[in-house]
């Protein structure tokens, strides 16, 4: 792990926190009214399964983690469509604030929730994508070993054009490969 990742963890995600986070996120490069309130607010958000092998998850399930450095509520990130039968899931995050992003926090968060989804769900591959202007995420997903697979053009109509969907994917190997 890395070394400034020590005051950093992840912890259920609860309904109160996806309020806190829409309301304090000054996230406004996106092209949605209010970027932090997800389609994940209209699913059932569950707590991590209680043994590694749980299969009492639902198919398309979603986790979601609150994301915390010290004690305070800085992100989120979810583990979506999770399905162990085909031993697959996607997983997207947001950092609320700018004042937050570009310090290591996201990928932190990522590694530990990859750690979760390979080691302890026993998945063997997770998906994620993000959008044409945010080359912060694209830079963190390339860094903790993901591999851009695809690019889906002219997703959303934007003031000065359109935006891009970037595709990534990384299996349990390659990760558990780079982080033992």
């Amino acid at each position: 792990m890395m070394k400034h990742c020590n005051n950093i963890f992840l912890r259920g995600l609860k309904p109160a926190d996806i309020e806190y986070l829409a309301r304090y996120s000054d996230d406004t490069d996106l092209p949605f009214s209010q970027p932090f309130q997800s389609f994940f607010e209209q699913e059932t958000i569950q707590n991590p399964p209680a043994t590694p092998w749980d299969n009492s998850l639902p198919e398309a399930s979603v986790i979601g983690f609150a994301i915390m450095e010290d004690e305070h509520l800085v992100g989120q990130i979810h583990l979506s469509a999770v399905n162990l039968e085909a031993s697959s899931c996607s997983i997207t995050m947001g950092i609320a604030k700018k004042g937050d992003r570009n310090r290591g926090l996201g990928s932190c968060a990522l590694i530990m929730a990859l750690r979760y989804s390979f080691v302890s769900l026993g998945l063997n591959q997770v998906s994620a994508h993000t959008l044409s202007p945010n080359e912060s995420a694209k830079q963190c997903l390339k860094n903790t070993g993901f591999k851009e697979v695809g690019v889906e053009k002219n997703v959303f109509p934007t003031k000065r054009g359109f935006i891009h969907r970037h595709h990534f994917i990384i299996n349990r190997q390659d990760f558990l490969t780079r982080y033992p």
